[in-house]
This record gives structure tokens, sequence and C-alpha cells, in this order.
């Protein structure tokens, strides 16, 4: 019998592998599979900066002046550009993801979901790393960041009123969707409006997952060696996507001109940050132009200077006390095992004064469609780390702000079985935002201390007398008991532990 089980497994695991290897990779797995919604899409919160500052119009670079900001002015450069009705936009992608950009009259835009001033066309074939691109469509976001949802402070701006943001979907095989780029249709430059914030390799290449704003001031890594750490390009005293070099120029005849240290850090680096090559103060550096690389026209005249802090998380580990998964043999007697198998996604976030807190993951495992021992398995009395860098959490924040951070989890547990798939029984230990644990920063003491918990539940315990102070480094833990994860339908617990630093 159990020969004849080895055979079977056997001729089932070729025909996998055969299936798999035989195929040809599309490269266009680059450009993200994702639904969109009024938010950003995917997992990653908007940054909670909020409009912009009231400022004087000597110091606000938004404001014409003839002499000292001619940029304000919709003929610039000695033309207008009608983004409404006289241009849409086509795209294609070189071997290596590199962009090319043209304003053309072929077409006319259509209305979409209007409440995100959303319009779209229907666009020809084009390419992308030597593919075919079919199913083209074009999106155009008329004075709106898509990557905030269209009711939030930031979307209120009168700022964006000269800025038209753009997406481009199509069919090679897999589903694309990419955002492209935002065009300012008064100082005629291009920038760079999101980002990739996760990733995910495939037969060793990076494909973007999830897309956030320019404004939180970081990108995910596509390298293997640190796939989707942060990488952070934020500039002390920028906030705003335009506010960095532009990327990009527009001809008076639709050509878009895109710089080469762009195009080189796409196609080398996978990397589609901003940048500010420069003294975020030196407003003295030229204008970006055509053929030349400069700043931003919208560099902030005066930079306030606020306060910082910076909460690390050092490690975070599982600890297994009492949780084991159970197992479905194919033959002899089921069993529990020493060991449970879990999948997870766990953020951190924090606010300021009342506002929502914004929310970004730090570790997850996503459940796997096959085999069990893709879930990061914890033995029963092991502690394992689930945190492949350190990362850090900057705030900035002015005297009379209340600053708060948050941890929040999601962590399911999972059985097995021998048949395929191995994955069985899901049982959700704890849920996001149930519960919600708050942290107050208490400026007095130069510390974070514990404040409260919103979505609390019985199962789940922690330390409500934490206080962590500057220079410190302590652990928190969450304790999460459920009566079914034991041996036997008992009870089992594990632990969620916090390695903090301020």
């Amino acid at each position: 019998m159990k020969n004849i089980i080895f055979v079977i497994l056997s001729i089932f695991f070729m025909a996998i592998f055969f299936n798999t290897c035989t195929k040809n990779f599309s490269p266009l797995y680059y450009y993200q599979e994702m639904s969109r919604s009024d938010n950003t899409g995917g997992d990653t919160e908007e940054p909670d900066i909020g409009g912009e500052d009231i400022i004087s119009d000597a110091e606000d670079p938004f404001v014409y002046d003839a002499a000292s900001k001619p940029w304000n002015d919709p003929n610039y450069r000695g033309f207008t550009l009608d983004l409404d009705t006289e241009y849409v936009i086509a795209a294609s992608f070189g071997l290596k993801n590199e962009p090319t950009y043209m304003l053309i009259k072929d077409d006319t835009w259509k209305a979409g979901d209007l409440s995100r001033n959303e319009y779209y066309y229907d666009g020809t074939n084009t390419k992308a790393a030597g593919f075919t691109v079919n199913k083209v469509k074009y999106y155009m976001y008329k004075n709106m960041n898509p990557t905030f949802s269209s009711t939030s402070a930031y979307n209120k701006s009168d700022r964006l009123d000269r800025f038209w943001f753009y997406r481009f979907t199509g069919t090679a095989g897999l589903s694309t969707d990419n955002y492209l780029i935002a065009i300012d249709s008064y100082s005629k430059l291009v920038f760079a409006f999101a980002i990739p914030t996760k990733w995910k390799t495939i037969v060793g290449i990076p494909a973007p997952m999830e897309w956030g704003a320019v404004e939180l001031g970081w990108e995910a890594s596509a390298d293997t060696a640190t796939l989707n750490e942060q990488v952070k390009f934020a500039v002390d005293g920028l906030t705003y996507f335009y506010e960095y070099d532009p990327v990009g120029i527009v001809h008076s005849d639709g050509t878009i001109e895109i710089y080469p240290w762009c195009t080189s850090s796409i196609a080398n680096d996978n990397s589609y940050a901003p940048r500010l090559d420069g003294s975020p103060t030196d407003l003295t550096r030229q204008i970006a132009d055509y053929n030349f690389a400069g700043r931003s026209p919208y560099l902030p005249i005066k930079i306030v200077e606020k306060n910082k802090i910076a909460l690390q998380v050092q490690d975070l580990q599982i600890q297994n006390i009492s949780a084991q998964s159970f197992v479905d043999k194919l033959s002899g007697k089921d069993e529990y095992t020493n060991y449970a198998g879990f999948s997870y996604d766990i953020r951190l976030g924090y606010n300021l004064n009342n506002d929502a807190p914004v929310l970004n993951n730090i570790a997850s495992k996503d459940k796997p469609s096959l085999f069990f021992d893709s879930l990061t398995t914890v033995n029963v009395g092991e502690t394992k780390s689930i945190l492949s860098t350190v990362y850090t959490l900057d705030v900035q924040y002015e005297d009379t702000d209340e600053v708060y951070f948050y941890l929040d989890a999601s962590i399911t547990m999972y059985d097995r079985t021998y048949k395929i798939p191995q994955i069985v029984n899901d049982t959700v230990l704890i849920e996001q935002e149930k519960p919600l644990i708050k942290f107050r920063y208490d400026k007095t003491q130069s510390a974070f201390v514990f404040d409260s918990v919103s979505g609390a539940v019985n199962t789940v315990s922690y330390t409500q007398d934490f206080t962590l102070k500057e220079g410190e480094t302590k652990q928190f833990e969450i304790t999460i008991n459920n009566s079914l994860i034991g041996a036997d339908d008992t009870e089992g617990s594990i632990k969620l532990i916090y390695s903090l630093t301020y």
C-alpha cells in the first residue's frame, strides 16, 4: 500500500514540476495584479499627512509672481496643456521595464468613477519587457492623487488642481496594473507619485504586489537578499511628491522626456522612488528643464523644523507554549504534532492627536496554496523570530501634538494532512484591531507608556504597566489563548513578543 501511495505522489509531483518548468515565465508579472478601491489598494495605508499648512503668499511656491515664481502660469514655457480634452497618454516599457510615455490626440477620455475624478480610454496594444500587452486601458485621475482616498484632506487641496495622475492596465498572459506618472499642467514637469511597498519573487524575479504614496517616504526593496525591507528616501523638510526632483518634462508636441537618472533607477535597481539631488533649502539650484534634471519649483520656501522620535522593532517572535497542529495521515493513526503552523500579518502604526492611525505591515506570512511546510512552523517550547529586518517608525510632530503608536496583529493556525493541499482547518487566534493596543508618548518622561486597548478580547492578555524610556530596549508580550489549539482539542497558547527600542 505504501509503495502505491509513493508512486501516486511521485507522479503528482512530477506533473507539478513539468507543468511549472515548461511554461515560459512572463516578466510582465512585474506589473502588479491588484484590485483598487477608493483607498490606496493592497494593505499599505495612506500616510496621515492631511493638506498643506497655511502659509503666506510670499512663502507659498504655488502663488504666481512673474519675476520669482513664473511656473504658476498655465502658459509657462510658451504653451498650455489641455489634459482633459486634447491629450490622452500612451506608454510602452523596455526590456528592463524602463518606461516611455507620450501624450497623443488619438482618443478621448470617458467618465469612470467620478467620485475619484477617474477617466479612462481603451488604448492600442503596447510592449513591455519584450512582450505584447493587449486589452490596454489607461486611467486618468484629474486633480486627485489615487494613492489617497477621495475624501482625504490631502485630495481637497487646491494645489492638486494643476496635477493629472495616470495608471495603466493590460493583459499579456497575466493581468497588469501599474501606476505611471503625475503631470503638472502649469510647469509641464513630470513627477513620481507612487512606489512599490511590497514585492514577491516569482522564479527569482521580483514583482511588485502593492503600491503606496511617495509621501510614505520609503519603498520596499526588490533585492532578493533584502526583499520587502523598507528603503527610505524621505528627506527632512519634504512632505509631498511634488517637492522631490521631477522625473521628466513634457514637450510642446506631447513628447514626455524622462530623465536618465529615473530610467536607470527603474531598469537597474527596480527603484521607483524620487530623489532630491541637493539640499531641501537650496533654492538657488536650477529648476528642472528640457534636457536638464534639476529641482522642483515647489521646494518649500520656508521649512518648519519639527520634533522627531524613532521607535524601532528590533525583533518580533512567536513563542509556542502549547499549540499543536493536528495531522491527518494517509495511513496509520491520526495524531497531534509537537509543532504548529501559522500565517500572520503584524502591523505597527502611529497617529497624531485624533487622526486615524497609519498602520503598516512589518511582518507577514501568507497562507500557501499547497504545502504545510510553507507556513511558519514553531515547535512547542520554541521561540522563533519572524522579523526579517529591524523596522524603524519615524515620527515628526510639533510641540502641541499628542503622539500615539499602535501594535496590531492577525494570526491564524492550521492543521495538516498528507493529501494535497496539505493545509486544513484554519483557526483564527487573533484578528486585526481585535485588539488594537495603543501607547502614548509622554513628553515629560521622554517615554512611550501603555495607554489603552480597543477591540479587546478575553483570550488575549498583555502587560499594561509597560513603559519604554529613551535609550531603552524592552520586550512587550501578548499572550493568546485558544480553547481548541492544544492536544486533543484542549486549550493551548502562544506569545507574540516585540523587542522595542526607543
